[in-house]
């Protein structure tokens, strides 16, 4: 199951690709199994999504840097969701934390539930910015927007291989062998 933030990533990454290839994409759904479809001109196909990173291990579930993130942006997302329902905000929460800090505790939450508090956001017009740092270490950077977003800018950027063709090769080899599947589920047929 994707979530709503890794949605609205394979959403903006679709845009880009589309913008890098000087093609115009006109996304006509946004799914599982393929995760888009698209139109080009006369064309309509299928699109999956796939991120790779430098230490995935398919035998093994994948990165296991990527799912600590992801387990960090699942207790990220759950406090949002939690902070924003009792003081009805949609706030766009970016927290850089102390470089191998681990998993968020509920200590840094706990500061970070004060801290955004202390700032009185329901009075504040849309728009308003604002940073601190927490006691923990972590620098917080906060927008009042109309859309929620939080996340964690540590688990946003990383290590860049200088040769990925066999990561990318792996990638599309596994994607490959459910070919058939996207194809039926595209209605496109096998």
């Amino acid at each position: 199951m994707t979530s709503e933030h890794q949605k609205r990533d394979e959403h903006n990454f679709v845009l880009k690709a589309s913008q890098l290839l000087n093609t115009q994409w006109k996304i006509l759904e946004q799914r599982e199994k393929p995760d888009f479809i698209i139109r080009e001109d006369a064309r309509t196909f299928g699109l999956e999504v796939r991120e790779i990173f430098l230490n995935e291990n398919q035998d093994k579930g994948g990165s296991s840097i990527k799912q600590t993130e992801n387990h960090r942006s699942k207790q990220l997302e759950r406090f949002a969701r939690s902070f924003e329902k009792k003081s009805d905000l949609a706030l766009h929460v970016r927290l850089l934390r102390k470089s191998g800090a681990g998993n968020v505790s509920e200590c840094e939450l706990k500061e970070l539930h004060e801290a955004l508090t202390a700032e009185n956001l329901e009075r504040r017009e849309t728009g308003y910015q604002t940073q601190f740092l927490l006691r923990c270490g972590t620098k917080v950077w906060v927008t009042k927007e109309f859309h929620s977003r939080w996340y964690i800018l540590n688990d946003r950027v990383g290590w860049v291989s200088q040769d990925p063709i066999e990561l990318i090769q792996a990638a599309i080899n596994t994607k490959g062998k459910k070919l058939d599947t996207y194809r039926n589920n595209a209605g496109l047929g096998p």
